[in-house]
């Protein structure tokens, strides 16, 4: 089964091509991770130089009245944007970021006829699990591989 766009949005993949991109998502998850790691340091050192930061701060509501409080924006834009960028890299190549916490990723795929998703968390091997296109990653089931193929895109069930 070859990759295919159907409309802008879903990108349809064979296991081995999920597979094959793993790699370049792992390492997008963990800058993304870095930056997640950065913010929370900086929100650590705000609060105790005084700032009280809400983790839903809309910072373009934040007033940055004096340096500290406009550098500390600033870089807070920045990581911001910079995480951004990574989920939109994942999400170019036709994966789905459904949890950045968990590093859960899903990509489409087609089974029997049926729109599945192959579903990957950060830290697996490989592709291991798949769930049916309108559930979520909760009801995540592993992949049964014929004993005669390394890597299949067939389901069986």
């Amino acid at each position: 089964m070859s990759s295919e766009v159907v409309g802008e949005s879903r990108r349809y993949f064979s296991l081995l091509e999920a597979n094959s991109i793993l790699p370049r998502i792992e390492y997008y998850l963990s800058e993304m991770a870095k930056i997640q790691r950065t913010v929370n340091n900086l929100i650590a050192k705000a609060v105790d130089v005084g700032f009280e930061i809400d983790e839903d701060v809309d910072f373009d509501d934040w007033i940055a009245d004096d340096l500290i409080s406009r550098n500390l924006k600033r870089r807070m834009i920045e990581l911001s944007e910079e995480y951004v960028e990574f989920v939109e890299k994942i999400h170019s190549m036709g994966a789905i970021l459904e949890d950045a916490d968990q590093g859960m990723v899903k990509l489409y795929s087609w089974q029997d006829g049926e729109e599945i998703c192959y579903s990957w968390q950060y830290g697996e091997g490989r592709i291991s699990y798949w769930h049916k296109a309108a559930e979520d990653y909760i009801a995540r089931r592993p992949i049964k591989r014929k004993s005669s193929q390394r890597i299949s895109s067939q389901i069986l069930h």
